[in-house]
This record gives structure tokens, C-alpha cells and sequence, in this order.
């Protein structure tokens, strides 16, 4: 069991770590909202110092989380939120890497398995989500998760040719990941209600180029930053709760 200093220490340093993650989220944004004309040396500057903040995003996070006090009560949850987040992590960067062709594949290769990881990392709370019966609500967040996502879900695929498989398996592994995350509360929930919104418009950007959403980067990227956050504080917090218990 730490001492009261060290844990004090802990804290001091995780205060820190947060607030470095979340300048760097203020800056990304600030860089996104930012829209100088294509081909010019503004623009090349600002995707620059979007990739470089964008890539350093989740690590921040992870930092944060790395840092919280009496981390030996995650237990089994340790392991897969690790894997989410670097799974992120690869997906932030790795897409801008290859040509421009192959960006989205990459991307869904990569965050497959990341919502895989966030699934079974709040596995052990299924019984208070919006999949079993017992939940409060229940069936409210089951039909209208499931239902909003299958209609953007068949619009998507329909115009994804070739990649309607590939993301037809995304979106599921998205959904369940968001109905898993249901059980750990109210800021599970919100995280992934905030990942699949997120995901939705990256692909109205993707495949329905007659649609314009103004400021999609912005939102797309506040909507992911804050999904990442309270998920990983879910998962913290639902341990808590855990040990909490008689």
C-alpha cells in the first residue's frame, strides 16, 4: 500500500501529466480550427503540427492513467486498456505514413483491434450494461445504440464499394465496444456514445463527399480525444467501485 506522501507524489505528478495532455488537445484543435489555403507553406506547417500533436494525444492520456494512484485494483483491466490505447495509438499515426489510397484501411486495421481491447476491458461490467436485461433503462441504450448505428452503418457500406466488409466489421466491433462501455456508467457510456459519433463522421467524410460538415476535423478529433479520456476514466473508476465492494 503506498504511503500518504507517496501517493501524494503520484497525484502531483499525474496533475501534471494531465495538464500537459490537455494543452496539447487545446493546441491540436486550436491547429485544426485553423485553415489556411491548400498547397502553401501555412498549410504544410499546420498538418505538421497537427500530426505531431495528434500523435503524442493518447500517449498523453495513457501517461495520465499511468499515474494513478493504487493502479494494482485493475487487475485483468490493466492489460486490454493498455492494448486499446496503443492499438490508438497506431492508428493516429500510422495512416499518415502510407499513401493516401491506403490511409483508410490502415485506419480500420488499426482501431479494430483497439475496440476489441475496450471491449473486453469493461467485459467484466456486461451485467450493468445495455446488453442484459437487468439495466435500468434497459432496452433503451441497446435499441437506440443499435439502431442509429445499423442505419449510418448501411448507408456507409453502401458507399464504401469494396471496403463495405471491412467496415461492416468496424462498426461492429465499434457498437459492441460502446454497449460494453455502457456497463461501467454514465461516463463509459458517454465515452462510447462520443467514439461512435466520432467514427460516424470520419466516414460521411470518407464515403459522402456531397456532404459538408463544417469543421469536421475539429469535431471529428474533440469528439475522439474526449471518447479516449472518459473510457480510460471508466475503466479506472469502475475498478474503484470494484474494490469498493463488500
Amino acid at each position: 500500500m503506498p504511503t500518504p506522501l507517496r501517493r501524494f507524489d503520484q497525484r502531483s505528478v499525474r496533475r501534471v501529466c494531465v495538464g500537459i495532455a490537455v494543452v496539447n488537445a487545446g493546441v491540436h484543435l486550436a491547429i485544426n480550427w485553423w485553415e489556411p489555403p491548400a498547397e502553401t507553406r501555412k498549410r504544410r506547417i499546420r498538418d505538421i503540427a497537427s500530426r505531431v500533436t495528434q500523435a503524442a494525444m493518447v500517449p498523453l492520456i495513457a501517461q495520465s492513467w499511468a499515474r494513478w494512484p493504487e493502479r494494482e485494483l485493475r487487475g485483468r483491466r490493466s492489460a486490454p486498456t493498455v492494448s486499446a490505447l496503443a492499438w490508438s495509438t497506431i492508428g493516429d499515426i500510422a495512416p499518415a505514413l502510407v499513401p493516401k489510397k491506403y490511409a483508410f484501411p490502415v485506419l480500420l486495421a488499426s482501431f479494430v483491434p483497439a475496440q476489441w481491447s475496450w471491449s473486453v476491458a469493461f467485459a467484466p461490467h456486461r451485467k450493468g450494461s445495455a446488453f442484459h436485461p437487468s439495466t435500468i433503462a434497459w432496452p433503451a441504450p441497446l435499441v437506440a445504440t443499435t439502431a442509429t448505428s445499423a442505419v449510418a452503418g448501411a448507408l456507409l457500406c453502401y458507399r464504401a464499394g469494396r471496403l463495405a466488409p471491412a467496415v461492416a466489421v468496424y462498426i461492429t466491433s465499434l457498437v459492441t465496444q460502446a454497449l460494453f462501455a455502457s456497463g461501467a456508467g454514465p461516463v463509459g457510456a458517454a465515452g462510447g456514445a462520443l467514439f461512435v459519433l466520432s467514427d460516424a463522421l470520419i466516414g460521411v467524410r470518407s464515403f459522402a463527399a456531397d456532404v459538408r460538415v463544417p469543421k469536421s476535423d475539429v469535431l471529428v478529433m474533440a469528439t475522439y480525444m474526449s471518447a479516449i479520456a472518459l473510457l480510460t476514466y471508466a475503466v479506472e473508476m469502475a475498478a474503484h467501485r470494484e474494490d469498493e465492494q463488500p
